[in-house]
């Protein structure tokens, strides 16, 4: 079984403590873990007015950056309901956590090669 983790944040140290985290679950599980993907940070900047009625030349400028990390884990052994128990019972403080899961099934039989030209 594959899981994806997307990790989201304004702040990267809150982000480096929230993949800690992370890993510490899926060491705990048995679960291996890829390397954190950094992906390009998003900046959003915004001008607002001082004063809506006079000195339209009075502004202030602002700026939200966001973080992104996505990282792999794969598990060797079924698992059991108790890894999302822990995973949402864990705190991650301003980081929105994202997983996506998926499974892989092999039809090949066993003793059946493909036939060669």
């Amino acid at each position: 079984m594959v899981f994806q983790f997307s990790l989201k944040s304004f702040h990267p140290s809150l982000l480096q403590r929230a993949y800690k985290q992370l890993t510490h679950i899926c060491e705990n599980s048995d679960m291996t873990l890829s390397s954190p993907s950094y992906l390009p940070k998003k900046t959003h900047r915004f001008t607002v007015l001082r004063s809506p009625h006079v000195n339209k030349k009075s502004r202030e400028q602002f700026e939200l950056s966001r973080f992104k990390i996505r990282c792999t884990a794969l598990s060797s052994s079924k698992v059991s309901d108790s890894f999302f128990h822990v995973l949402q019972s864990t705190p991650f403080q301003g980081v929105e956590v994202q997983v996506q899961t998926s499974s892989w099934t092999s039809l090949r039989k066993e003793g059946l090669e493909p036939s060669g030209a």
